[in-house]
């Protein structure tokens, strides 16, 4: 191995300031994936070439004086649903086993020209709907523990990041996307609000809820990462709807506590709201099995409308898991979404009161 595969952005970012070659750290991570993807099936595309040439002119630019900042010359993978111009975009459907993007999606534009480099696309549940083992690529095996689960669907952009394939990872979530891979491979996963980070030339799965996140080793690398995809800085923290640097408000549903978590997951969170610059206050959340079966009929329902004629003209292309997932949106009535988005709506008002 050419370069340690366990390093934060923040910590490489400092190595590259210090006169480590990007060409260095891709050739690492490129060996790793030569050597492990096999097994463990993150990488569905590995754009080699190109990305050694990137970590090239990324060299040059550096040390000439030219650094763009933390990220240059920082190879990152992105999930096969949001578009890299030359590169295929699949979202793990055989039916799109051919597109080739012809242009680069907006927030990927922004994390380029802030200096990262796309190493390749990743595995993921079959078009963001389907189970956890890919019909066409394989199951993603967790690099911590190969006998355990990824979580899904953006199961190959963590396991590309736990792996060392890679220093972060861009994914998106609809409904918990990033964050269940992200807990099953002790990483940080992140859901913005929706649209702070462009979806221009990312293939929607529910217009309504899509949302482009990241998966990284940190929370600094987190920033760092939505950031640059965003094309922005983001704003100190808030609370209350105003500014402030002295604390943060963090809202506790009862209702939504009480799964079973590690000893140390329950310590650490302890742990932060216990900090004195965190103020914490209860909300209740009436009806959470309504919620939570509103959220899904949303999901179903316009995944629908998107794929339903692709799917049912060739089905064929489609592995077992998707047809049942469609099968849900059709059978919604019209009434059931109207009233799946007024149950959302209603819950949105009054957490943001």
């Amino acid at each position: 191995m050419n370069s340690s595969p366990c390093r934060s952005i923040e910590e490489m970012s400092e190595k590259i300031a210090a006169g480590l070659s990007p060409v260095e750290i891709m050739e690492g991570c490129l060996d790793r994936i030569q050597e492990l993807n096999e097994h463990i099936k993150a990488m569905i595309f590995v754009a080699e070439a190109d990305a050694l040439d990137a970590a090239l002119q990324a060299t040059r630019e550096i040390r000439s004086g030219h650094r763009r900042g933390p990220l240059h010359g920082v190879p990152i993978a992105v999930k096969d649903v949001i578009e890299v111009k030359d590169s295929p975009t699949t979202a793990g459907y055989r039916l799109f086993r051919d597109h080739v993007a012809t242009e680069t999606a907006t927030c990927i534009a922004n994390l380029q020209a802030a200096g990262a480099i796309i190493i390749g696309k990743t595995n993921l549940h079959e078009l963001c709907v389907g189970g956890h083992d890919n019909p066409w690529h394989g199951k993603v095996a967790n690099p911590l523990d190969p006998d355990r689960g990824t979580g899904g669907t953006s199961s190959g952009s963590a396991a590309a990041v736990a792996a060392g394939f890679c220093l972060a990872a861009v994914g998106t979530d609809s409904g918990g996307s990033n964050r269940s891979p992200a807990a099953a491979t002790g990483l940080f996963g992140y859901k913005p609000t929706n649209d702070l980070i462009a979806v221009q030339g990312v293939m929607s799965i529910a217009p309504s809820l899509d949302c482009v996140g990241v998966l990284a080793r940190s929370v600094r690398d987190v920033r760092l990462m939505t950031e640059a995809l965003a094309g922005k800085r983001l704003a100190p923290s808030a609370s209350g709807g105003s500014k402030t640097t002295t604390g943060i408000t963090i809202g506790i549903c009862p209702e939504l506590l009480g799964a079973h978590v590690d000893t140390s997951v329950d310590i650490a969170l302890a742990t932060m709201l216990d900090r004195p610059e965190v103020r914490t206050v209860e909300l209740t959340f009436d009806d959470r099995e309504a919620f939570v079966a509103a959220g899904l009929t949303i999901l179903q329902c316009e995944f629908a409308r998107i794929y339903r004629n692709a799917i049912e003209q060739k089905p064929d292309m489609v592995g077992d898991a998707v047809p049942s997932f469609l099968q849900g949106g059709i059978r919604s009535h019209a009434g059931a979404y109207a009233s799946a988005i007024e149950i959302r709506n209603g819950v949105r008002g009054r957490f943001l009161e």
